[in-house]
């Protein structure tokens, strides 16, 4: 919306929330990241996504739905990313309790 001269009212704009974000409050004046466990695809949102299940993200601000997995038991490790060195050590392991 614009005043008579073409110019935005301040009070009609509007943070510039991206994916990942969602407004902060009702005001939308400005944007906070999506918590862990939570994702935004989708520009300018009033609510972050909850990841499905027992899946979560593995840090704040998430883009998409891909980014929720599921987690580990406290006895297993995630090896999805590390060196092919590493990944073999562990498979190399057992955990004992």
């Amino acid at each position: 919306m614009t005043d008579g001269d073409g110019h935005a009212k301040e009070s009609d704009c509007v943070a510039d929330c991206r994916e990942g974000t969602k407004f902060s409050d009702a005001s939308q004046q400005s944007c906070t990241d999506c918590p862990r466990g939570w994702y935004q695809d989708e520009l300018w949102q009033d609510q972050c996504k909850k990841c499905p299940g027992t899946k979560t993200t593995p840090s704040n601000h998430s883009t998409s739905l891909a980014d929720c997995k599921r987690t580990c038991n406290i006895s297993m490790v995630n090896i999805t990313g590390l060196d092919a060195s590493f990944s073999n050590h562990v498979h190399s392991h057992q955990i004992v309790r």
